[in-house]
């Protein structure tokens, strides 16, 4: 990592002290959220909003993430399987 970026990020960080429970919920919600709008562009052309050659492009990608949020989203949500019972 770039020491400036490392530098902002720490910054960030301090500045975000008592903030981070809100952002880690906001972040899950978000990750909730993105099949649900993926599943409501499923029949937006894209053709007259982007460049030529790009609306197919386009929908080709969200149709793979389309496919790939639900699966993701439930690897998230499952703990790991060590720490299920094990010794502390």
């Amino acid at each position: 990592m770039f020491p400036a970026l490392r530098r902002r990020a720490r910054r960030c960080m301090a500045a975000m002290r008592g903030y981070k429970v809100y952002a880690a919920s906001a972040a899950l919600a978000s990750i909730d959220l993105v099949p649900d709008l993926l599943n409501a562009t499923a029949g937006v052309d894209w053709t007259p909003l982007l460049p030529e050659g790009w609306g197919v492009r386009a929908a080709g990608w969200l149709a793979v993430a389309r496919l790939v949020a639900p699966i993701v989203k439930a690897r998230l949500r499952k703990p790991p399987a060590d720490s299920m019972g094990g010794p502390r």
